[in-house]
């Protein structure tokens, strides 16, 4: 498992996926300032197994159901509003817990 930064980019510390490299003003995959993607997939895996709503680009409704799976493109929600549902981590644009 990786930890910290690499000279390629960034590792993420909670898998073993490798190195990202460096996006837009010089944070991971180019979420914008302070936000990078190390820390947005530790916010992912923070949400695992719990009842969550995800807006993504241009979606007019959110996708409702329980965050089942993450890799390193996608994340998988089951239950909710459709069976199963992929959605691209690189289109998310607000994700919140559902208590």
């Amino acid at each position: 498992m990786r930890r910290g930064y690499g000279s390629n980019g960034c590792g993420c510390p909670f898998t073993d996926w490798g190195d990202y490299q460096l996006g837009a003003g010089g944070y991971c995959g180019g979420f914008g300032p302070g936000v990078g993607r190390q820390s947005f997939i530790a916010l992912l895996f923070s949400l695992l197994n719990f009842n969550v709503s995800v807006l993504t680009e241009g979606d007019v409704a959110p996708v409702v159901g329980l965050l089942v799976g993450i890799t390193p493109q996608f994340i998988t929600i089951a239950g909710g509003t459709t069976p199963v549902t992929y959605i691209p981590i690189s289109q998310i644009t607000l994700i919140t817990r559902i208590i």
